[in-house]
């Protein structure tokens, strides 16, 4: 994809030159969708978690990747401060 590509930069680009920029999020909809179905489970998952489960996701070794697990438990326990306060509870990271 050549990036600056006057075409893909601005909406009719032969006729109307450099008058209407393109915002191209239409571009983007189809990656959307496929991480959204992949996000879906995680979310799921997230949003059943026991306190106790959530203590345990947090203080996962460091290295392994669950990035988007803990950032939507993250984002549960800011909507949820009751959950968060009973998670933290069981936050034992093993490597402190």
């Amino acid at each position: 994809m050549d990036l600056f590509d006057a075409n893909l930069l601005f909406e009719d680009y032969k006729n109307k030159g450099m008058a209407v920029p393109l915002e191209a999020n239409e571009l983007f909809e189809d990656e959307k969708a496929e991480e959204a179905k992949k996000l879906q489970p995680i979310r799921e998952m997230v949003s059943m978690l026991t306190p106790e489960e959530a203590g345990k996701l947090f203080a996962c070794d460091p290295d392994k990747e669950d990035f988007q697990a803990r950032f939507m438990l993250v984002q549960r326990m800011n909507a949820d401060p009751k959950f968060a306060e009973e998670a933290v509870k069981y936050f034992k990271p093993s490597y402190y």
